[in-house]
């Protein structure tokens, strides 16, 4: 019965170990202000996230599948100007029908216009839901900063 007693104790200090070893999953959350933010940190928070990216341009969804999705280019504020741009959804095929995604991947829907920050390059460019990414229409802020910061380089150039 001793024995017994000593296996049971040992499988449940292992099996506390290995629960509080693992780190938990959590949803995707952006970190936000507690209170409403200034003009002054909504312009760090834009100019912020314009750094973090190696492409910034708006455009529309014209092929989405589970890995890819391809805009048709309207307008591009960082990067290569393009007229189409095809990118990874985030969602990754593992192989032997293992298939992952992020919480924090954005979801696109066909034929809807987009302002997109992406990160990377070619095919494994990506972008996630807190890097300013967002419907084109919902979007009008941010382009206003974007239009201010390419007329402002535009004019340092001349």
């Amino acid at each position: 019965m001793k024995i017994v007693m000593k296996i049971v104790s040992f499988s449940f200090v292992a099996t506390m170990f290995l629960l509080l070893s693992f780190e938990t999953a959590a949803a995707c959350s952006c970190i936000g202000f507690v209170k409403p933010p200034t003009p002054k940190e909504v312009r760090m928070q834009f100019n912020n996230d314009l750094k973090k990216a190696s492409v910034v341009f708006s455009g529309e969804v014209i092929q989405l599948d589970e890995f890819k999705v391809a805009f048709r280019v309207e307008k591009v504020w960082k990067g290569e100007t393009v007229e189409e741009i095809t990118m990874s959804t985030g969602t990754i095929n593992k192989g032997n029908g293992i298939i992952t995604m992020s919480s924090c991947d954005y979801s696109f829907k066909i034929g809807e216009k987009y302002l997109v920050y992406a990160t990377g390059e070619g095919e494994k460019m990506q972008t996630y839901k807190c890097t300013g990414t967002g419907e084109l229409k919902n979007s009008e802020d941010r382009i206003k900063i974007l239009e201010a910061i390419s007329h402002k380089k535009a004019a340092l150039k001349s």
